[in-house]
């Protein structure tokens, strides 16, 4: 499967930020691609956002079309289809670093998206690794970025 980089978390210079965690106000950032940069024959897209917390997003099914989610997005809003992150909701939750954590500790995380033809009608209950199985046999292409955490008020 052919690696791709055409994918762009928007925000201070692709980091996300203290609003995008359990310290703040928990809202999912925006994710922007570019059509003309997809794999040949890319319909859909799906992502898995995660850090040392737990999985913090889970989408499947964005019609390549959009070029992006907004920031805040919705989890009654279809499409993408969202599964169950690391708190067992639907949707987004923010990563949540312990405050105790040293700061020598790499705050990072990690945006997997996947390009495929199709749709995969999977259920709202699939797991993040299920998910990610599933894309292996049926990505055209996928794109992998690291993204520090920026815990500054």
């Amino acid at each position: 499967m052919p690696v791709v980089d055409p994918f762009v978390v928007v925000g201070s210079a692709g980091a996300l930020t203290l609003d995008h965690t359990c310290r703040g106000t928990d809202l999912s950032p925006p994710l922007a691609w570019e059509l003309d940069r997809l794999p040949a024959g890319t319909g859909y897209l799906s992502w898995v956002i995660d850090s040392p917390s737990g999985v913090s997003w889970l989408a499947w099914d964005a019609p390549a079309a959009l070029g992006g989610v907004p920031a805040r997005f919705p989890v009654a809003q279809a499409p993408p289809l969202q599964g169950r992150n690391h708190l067992g909701r639907v949707g987004w939750a923010g990563p949540c670093p312990a405050a105790d954590a040293p700061e020598h500790l790499p705050r990072v995380v990690r945006l997997q998206v996947f390009a495929t033809a199709e749709p995969l009608h999977a259920p709202p209950t699939l797991s993040a690794d299920a998910l990610r199985d599933r894309l292996q046999r049926v990505a055209l292409g996928r794109a992998t970025s690291l993204h520090d955490l920026d815990l500054s008020p």
